[in-house]
């Protein structure tokens, strides 16, 4: 054996062996020379020497003393095993200096963490999602009633001019509230080829069309939904009509 390996368990088991029993001069020379310059198999070979002794002590009761001597050369050998297991652990222990350790996440932990945040996420873009719509649909609801809010002088005109016509020549065949499909237009009959003047607002006064014609009828430029009034006005500029007309 080369005195750069250690003993085996079966040469460990023979020291202890020759420990316990004062024949140690008895050992092969190789293994007295390994264990004179190897700390670790000296120290393995006292601790299984110590522990044989021991089971020993416990087999005694009141067996004989050459039975007892058989059973512990029986397990001589498991007991160098052991005590090799024993040894080597506690010196790597002792040895090993205190590391601090991190926890590095399992593949399964990482998916959790990815759908929790995931999931997070997510309810955080629902909840912007649903607020913006409620805040967009309560200005679209707003947007919606005030484009079909009622101007109030222009509504005051539109109420006195209902049953009245300001002029014989001229007869408005369009209704006083019109509701017009695609490229609608409003309607008058005009024998006399009268000079007219037309004006389109918005529910905020504001001027849409302002148009001159002599003929019976103007087509309806593009509206958004709302609320529009039109006004139609002779040559001199008296106001003949003024109507209402509701885009849906």
């Amino acid at each position: 054996m080369e005195d750069s390996k250690h003993l085996s368990e079966v040469e460990v088991a023979m020291c202890a062996d020759a420990l316990n029993s004062n024949a140690y001069n008895t050992l092969p020379e190789y293994i007295k020379t390994h264990l004179e310059h190897c700390d670790s198999c000296a120290s393995e070979a006292m601790v299984v020497a110590e522990l044989a002794e021991e089971l020993n002590e416990v087999s005694k009761g009141d067996a004989a003393p050459d039975k007892r001597f058989t059973i512990g050369r029986h397990l001589w050998a498991v007991v160098a095993v052991a005590a090799s297991i024993l040894f080597f652990v506690g010196v790597y222990f002792l040895n090993t200096p205190k590391k601090t350790t991190y926890k590095i996440p399992l593949a399964d932990d990482m998916q959790k963490s990815e759908k929790q945040l995931s999931e997070t996420h997510e309810n955080i873009h629902k909840e912007e999602t649903a607020k913006w719509v409620e805040e967009n649909n309560d200005k679209a609801d707003f947007e919606k009633i005030a484009c079909y809010e009622p101007h109030k002088d222009l509504e005051n005109l539109f109420q006195r001019m209902q049953g009245t016509h300001r002029s014989h020549e001229v007869e408005i065949e369009t209704p006083a509230v019109f509701y017009p499909v695609e490229n609608d237009t409003l309607r008058w009959l005009n024998p006399q080829s009268m000079s007219l003047y037309l004006e389109i607002f918005d529910n905020t006064e504001n001027e849409i069309l302002n148009h001159s014609t002599n003929t019976s009828q103007a087509p309806l430029p593009d509206l958004d939904n709302g609320l529009y009034y039109w006004k139609l006005i002779s040559s001199d500029f008296d106001l003949l009509f003024v109507g209402k007309i509701i885009v849906e």
